[in-house]
């Protein structure tokens, strides 16, 4: 009996060791993921006898394509660019009201694989770097809005890999930091109001899908 449960603690040690290949420092890894997502949502205010509904609609498409290469074994290092474009929509009745948005971030990042299994692993990826928003003005008289700082963010994700050189992911989400000025186009010389948040965004609106390939693996 002794025998037996000595021979499967041996095959459970080498599938341990087998199941965390790990992928190695040199390789050079080429992605992207993407997210869209809608939301709506309906207001009815009634004053006396009358009632007013406003819907709002958003939707958004975020695009994010990154390079990296691994400095160590499941250690990577590289730079990420992201772009989302948005709408917002208000209707009123029979008039409706667009709102476009578009975010620009680029910067560095750091990730770290923890290989649980050869195809699946779970991923940390924090990543930092300049951020600029823009919101054009409503109408001939409107004011164009520019929103710019400095941004970081900590991404876990899951990792799945079909064959050694491809893998998918996603993620619902991050732990991130921000800190931006907005800047009005009319406004008075100098003006500048300053947002900084710090919090954890995660769901289903924040969901993320990925895929990487790698060079040298």
């Amino acid at each position: 009996m002794k025998k037996i449960f000595s021979l499967l603690a041996l095959c459970a040690l080498a599938q341990a060791s087998h199941a965390q290949t790990p992928i190695k420092a040199g390789t050079l890894q080429l992605g992207g993921a993407v997210n869209y997502t809608t939301s709506s949502e309906e207001i009815t205010v009634k004053t006396g006898s009358i009632s007013n509904t406003t819907k709002y609609t958003t939707n958004s498409l975020t695009l994010n394509p990154y390079l990296g290469l691994f400095v160590a074994n499941n250690l990577a290092l590289g730079v990420n660019f992201s772009y989302t474009a948005a709408n917002s929509y208000s209707n009123v009745g029979t008039t409706t009201t667009t709102t476009p948005t578009t975010r620009l971030r680029v910067g560095p990042f750091v990730q770290y694989y923890k290989m649980v299994t050869d195809q699946f692993g779970l991923v940390g990826t924090l990543a930092g770097g300049y951020e600029n928003d823009f919101q054009p003005g409503i109408g001939a008289q409107g004011t164009n809005i520019t929103t710019d700082g400095a941004y970081v963010g900590l991404t876990p994700s899951i990792v799945f890999f079909p064959i050694p050189k491809l893998s998918f992911g996603a993620s619902i989400g991050s732990l991130a930091y921000t800190h931006l000025t907005v800047k009005p186009d009319k406004a008075a010389d100098g003006y500048g109001d300053t947002i900084s948040s710090f919090g954890a965004g995660f769901g289903l609106s924040q969901l993320l899908f990925s895929g990487t390939f790698y060079f040298g693996r």
